[in-house]
């Protein structure tokens, strides 16, 4: 199939924005939405990752645990309570899918579970507003991940 200049252009536009983080063997890409910072997840584990969230989160917010995602490599395999817990199946922007987490009938996700396998990323919400966990699933949808 013929690409056209335009699909071309999209193409490295696309690949252009894409954020890499690294530690070690461990990598996660993503597209950054407009509005949306990250730095490295603080170590509060031992699980590496990355912590995402709006440009009007304080440092006091995020330090509190609200108002944030993160999104964290588990050597070890990521589990979670199965009470009133319901899952939605979501395809990836690589094909690949992942497992969204609700509890208790919520339309806010928990946890995003990226493989079923171990060792595993997965990625928490941290008190994002509705509104902001639609943004944050399409932020995910984009994401890579190695180790």
């Amino acid at each position: 199939a013929a690409v056209t200049g335009t699909e071309a252009v999209t193409e490295a536009e696309e690949k252009a924005e894409k954020t890499v983080w690294k530690k070690g063997d461990v990598e996660i890409s993503f597209v950054l939405s407009d509005g949306w910072l990250w730095h490295e997840a603080e170590d509060r584990t031992e699980n590496p990752g990355i912590a995402l969230f709006k440009e009007h989160v304080t440092d006091e917010e995020y330090k509190n645990g609200t108002e944030y995602f993160e999104v964290r490599y588990h050597e070890d395999g990521f589990g979670v309570c199965g009470t009133g817990l319901t899952t939605e199946d979501i395809k990836l922007d690589d094909g690949s899918t992942a497992h969204v987490g609700y509890y208790d009938g919520s339309d806010e996700w928990s946890h995003v579970s990226f493989s079923y396998e171990i060792p595993s990323f997965a990625a928490v919400n941290f008190g994002l507003a509705r509104e902001d966990t639609e943004q944050a699933l399409s932020i995910i949808k984009s994401m890579t991940f190695s180790n």
